[in-house]
């Protein structure tokens, strides 16, 4: 991982905690209510995946090509058809 990769996620760390703590604070009477948790799991569960799709997905994913180019058959073409 690159340092300016490294860099993006410390800040997107940050930032979803600061944001935890403001959410905290600013729902501190709320929590009293009835379906709090649900909408606030439910909130939370949706920006979890979001967040990671953005963040985590570039990271993860390779060219389609990554591994150098691929043989149809493989398995044919080395003798192993399969049992047949």
């Amino acid at each position: 991982m690159s340092k300016e990769t490294k860099k993006k996620v410390y800040i997107v760390i940050i930032v979803i905690l600061a944001l935890a703590v403001i959410l905290t604070i600013a729902t501190s009477g709320f929590h009293h209510k009835p379906g709090y948790y649900v909408l606030f799991g439910f909130v939370g569960a949706w920006i979890l995946i979001l967040f990671s799709k953005r963040l985590l997905g570039p990271l993860l994913q390779k060219d389609e090509n990554y591994y150098g180019e691929a043989e149809e058959d493989s398995c044919e073409s080395k003798g192993n058809g399969g049992g047949h």
